[in-house]
């Protein structure tokens, strides 16, 4: 590198390699799923929304495209207080954690949506 008036005119884009003492990097939600359970399984999803235009059978219908059978599938709903938001809690039996990610991408179309967990 060469110096003019106190700057380099050349910059080092090398980027170091991970040493030991750096921790790993995150692992994926798929990763984290895979670790946690065995597939098949039962699976929770809860999802809160806008209670309009029929939204808990819209999330449900979603839940159904992402290759799920109407068997492998239970849910409860709840309206809020003021019918402004419903919660459905869906037990869904999954093969995958690639199938649990296409059930939560499915859900994540579903306009009025506001948290899935």
């Amino acid at each position: 590198m060469s110096e003019q008036n106190g700057h380099s005119s050349e910059i080092d884009l090398t980027i170091a390699p991970a040493t030991p003492d750096q921790p790993p990097s995150e692992p994926s939600g798929k990763d984290l799923l895979d670790m946690v359970h065995s597939f098949p399984c039962e699976f929770l999803i809860k999802v809160i929304g806008t209670m309009e235009n029929d939204f808990v059978n819209r999330v449900v219908t979603a839940v159904l495209t992402a290759e799920v059978s109407e068997t492998d599938i239970n849910y409860t709903s709840r309206e809020t207080a003021t019918g402004r938001h419903a919660s459905v809690s869906i037990t869904v039996i999954v093969q995958s954690s690639d199938h649990v990610m296409s059930i939560y991408a499915a859900i994540r179309t579903v306009e009025g949506v506001v948290m899935v967990m």
